[in-house]
């Protein structure tokens, strides 16, 4: 048999063969697409739903069922339902880890929303990154999330710390000057977000006293003590859902709010600071 005849044989039958496979192809991919269509898609969230940071995340909770059923009504996401799978990580770290692993190893989540503490968001994108699953973090602003330490596979929806501090610190300071008192949540959104303040205030030659307070504390006496002794310009309150209230009612309790006024609250609802009126 001569090579040309040969190759030609060999060329049809390839030919034919891969024809098969595009007919069948054909036929099948209709019932693949009906299968998956059948399975729904998974989205797994983590957030506080217990505890200080309670409100906030059952927030975010309340919105992302909303806008589960909106989606499902209009036919899910390439024709297949969506099922929203909500854990709570109790606004610890250590829990919020172990429940992003329940949701990717036993839940076979597709992509997961985590978290409105930063720390635990933080975290938590070690996991996703080390599973490779699509982490978007709703609430989480911390900067390093999707900064220094941003991972391929994290992305953010909310704004920030380093936003929140630019968005009203020269206001703050052309308003009502340039000694300022932080109470602030000693975890990472506390301290990315005190930071992002200072470095504008120490560009306009300010200074600074203020404490660093745990999560859950319910006495803030002692600091707000030192806050009236020290006589800041302004005073921000930067701690977070239920610590605010507290640290809120107390401010109120010790007079302080006696020729205040409440200068700015940041668009996620955390920070906060207390202004002396000028007069």
């Amino acid at each position: 048999m001569s090579t040309e005849l040969l190759s030609r044989r060999i060329g049809r039958r390839t030919i034919l063969r891969a024809g098969g496979a595009i007919g069948a192809l054909q036929l099948t991919s209709p019932f693949i697409i009906k299968a998956r269509g059948e399975e729904p898609i998974k989205i797994g969230m983590i957030d506080p739903i217990t505890g200080v940071y309670s409100a906030p995340a059952n927030s975010e909770v309340e919105g992302a069922k909303f806008a589960v059923d909106e989606l499902n009504k209009k036919g899910g996401i390439l024709g297949r339902q969506v099922q929203l799978l909500v854990e709570d990580s109790a606004n610890d770290v250590g829990t919020g880890v172990q429940k992003a692993r329940k949701l990717i190893d036993r839940d076979n989540v597709n992509f997961i929303f985590a978290d409105v503490n930063s720390a635990i968001a933080y975290a938590v994108a070690g996991v996703t990154n080390e599973k490779k699953i699509l982490h978007i973090v709703p609430g989480g602003h911390t900067d390093p999330v999707t900064g220094k330490d941003c991972k391929w596979n994290v992305f953010r929806v909310c704004n920030t710390t380093a936003m929140d501090a630019n968005a009203i610190a020269d206001t703050l300071i052309s308003k009502f000057g340039n000694k300022w008192y932080f109470l602030t949540p000693d975890y990472a959104y506390g301290h990315t977000l005190q930071e992002g303040f200072v470095k504008k205030l120490q560009a306009a030659g300010g200074t600074y006293e203020g404490d660093l307070l745990p999560i859950g504390t319910a006495d803030f006496s002692a600091s707000l003590i030192k806050a009236k002794q020290y006589g800041p310009k302004v005073l921000l309150d930067i701690m977070g859902g239920a610590d605010q209230v507290n640290s809120l009612k107390q401010f109120v309790q010790f007079g302080m709010d006696k020729g205040w006024l409440s200068a700015v609250r940041s668009t996620n609802s955390k920070a906060c600071a207390r202004c002396p009126r000028r007069r």
